[in-house]
């Protein structure tokens, strides 16, 4: 189901076709707040460009200005210069006020607060916020098959919100698969035993591209595709993986977890990868 904005998406034809498929698209999201995003990622990874490849902008002085040239072949060579360029840029977006206002925006809260069954002007705990960049043909920081009620805050009640930041998200870009309905079982993976034993210990978890679904076969899987302004929101329990990226582009998209905050403060524990000085290796991102 893909509602627009400007509908009356607040009904039981909302809640029925959530509860029943695991997750709904929405066409929800402020593009004015998307572009200011845009602009300060710009920024960032120009001001990284200058800071550490002074070659490639002496190299490319008339398309500095250029956004899109920027935030995709600037970022690109960030990267095969050095990974960490691209960490500190991913760790610091995820904190920025103009990433917050975005995944915050009423109009969120409001719905995710109806899929929720709550108030709409209730408070949510946000975690796992961040932009994802990820490069063309390449797997190394992807997550494998996973849900992540086993890997965030155990017996939390929690939605997840998976959206485009930069350009439209096609099936090429890689957008999210997801296995429709899997959320009533509780799908175990090959990763499942080691995600329990990590949680137990509140650590973070990442969890293996090639990672196996024990009866994937019994649910149709989807290759989701969003253009900018839209979002999908889906349930917890639901079996996902980010779709490889094919194109020639980096990969932008934002996800983010929305938390009940009734009696959080009994089962809350901090999760945050940038919070944390832990080593993970890079075949299991």
């Amino acid at each position: 189901m893909v509602l627009k904005s400007k509908s009356n998406i607040y009904n039981n034809n909302l809640l029925k076709s959530f509860d029943e498929n695991g997750y709904v698209i929405l066409d929800v999201i402020d593009k004015k707040k998307l572009n200011e995003v845009k602009k300060d990622l710009h920024v960032m990874i120009l001001d990284s460009l200058k800071s550490n490849a002074s070659e490639f902008v002496s190299k490319n002085k008339k398309k500095l200005k250029n956004k899109n040239f920027i935030l995709n072949d600037g970022l690109i060579y960030l990267e095969k210069k050095n990974h960490k360029f691209l960490s500190k840029i991913y760790d610091v977006i995820a904190k920025t006020t103009s990433f917050l206002n975005l995944i915050c925006d009423e109009r969120i809260v409001k719905l995710i607060n109806y899929l929720l069954r709550r108030k709409k002007n209730s408070n949510l705990y946000i975690n796992s916020n961040s932009i994802r960049m990820d490069m063309p043909n390449d797997k190394e920081f992807y997550y494998g098959w996973h849900r992540d009620n086993n890997t965030n805050i155990k017996n939390s009640n929690f939605l997840q919100l998976w959206m485009p930041i930069i350009s439209n998200i096609t099936k090429d870009i890689g957008g999210l698969r997801i296995l429709e309905k899997s959320h009533k079982l509780n799908l175990k993976t090959s990763e499942t035993e080691n995600e329990q034993k990590i949680q137990q210990e509140k650590l973070p978890m990442r969890t293996n591209y090639d990672a196996i679904v024990y009866g994937k076969e019994n649910f149709k899987e989807k290759h989701i595709s969003l253009t900018l302004g839209k979002c999908i929101v889906f349930k917890n329990s639901l079996m996902h993986k980010g779709g490889l990226n094919r194109s020639k582009k980096v990969r932008y998209a934002a996800n983010c977890f929305y938390h009940d905050t009734y009696l959080l403060d009994n089962k809350f524990v901090n999760l945050d990868f940038k919070d944390k000085k832990i080593k993970v290796k890079k075949t299991s991102v």
